[in-house]
């Protein structure tokens, strides 16, 4: 299980408020005059501690990016392009990897971002995903390489269009959307002209 950074401060706030402030309050109420002093300074810092814990946590909330995906599109080649696009946060996705899955045919195989033909991008506004060309009666899936470029895995289009297509996006500075899912034939259908 992965902790994000909000996660850990949130359980840090509640650890320290159980902790700081209760003990500090307990011993401050305590009967012994000597431990008062103790136990207002416990108060004293983990009011403070507090205070801060909520500053940083609102400051990484507001911070952390979401991404969401838009349209399909389709230019002159006949390549099909899933708009990805930041819904929420401030500055880029860091690292964006996608991976394509199509039903009974390949698991989890890498694409790549339409600018650059790379297969990790930083996005900030929005990135279009290259998801697959078509020639005649082909389907044409991408399948990135380490560095920049990709190769195509040919099927017959015939074969492929009542299939799901599954879209993933990984990013390292943010949460990623829910998995695009639709047949190829309804992307086809639905895309439109670049």
């Amino acid at each position: 299980m992965r902790w994000s950074s909000s996660s850990i401060t949130i359980i840090s706030f509640i650890i320290g408020l159980i902790f700081g402030a209760g003990l500090g309050w307990s011993v401050s109420l305590s009967l012994n005059p000597q431990t008062r002093p103790i136990g207002n300074a416990g108060i004293i810092i983990s009011i403070i501690g507090l205070t801060i814990s909520i500053f940083d946590l609102y400051k990484r909330i507001s911070q952390e990016i979401i991404l969401q995906f838009g349209e399909v599109t389709i230019d002159n080649n006949r390549g099909y392009y899933l708009r990805v696009k930041r819904n929420k946060g401030r500055g880029k996705a860091k690292h964006a990897e996608a991976h394509l899955t199509l039903e009974n045919k390949f698991d989890y195989a890498p694409t790549v971002w339409a600018d650059g033909v790379q297969r990790y991008l930083d996005i900030g506004e929005h990135q279009d995903l290259l998801l697959f060309r078509l020639e005649s009666d082909l389907i044409l899936f991408p399948s990135a390489h380490p560095g920049d470029g990709y190769l195509n895995n040919e099927y017959s289009y015939n074969d492929c269009a009542n299939k799901n297509l599954k879209v993933e996006i990984s990013f390292d500075n943010g949460y990623s959307p829910k998995p695009y899912l639709k047949t190829i034939a309804q992307i086809v259908n639905e895309a439109t002209p670049k």
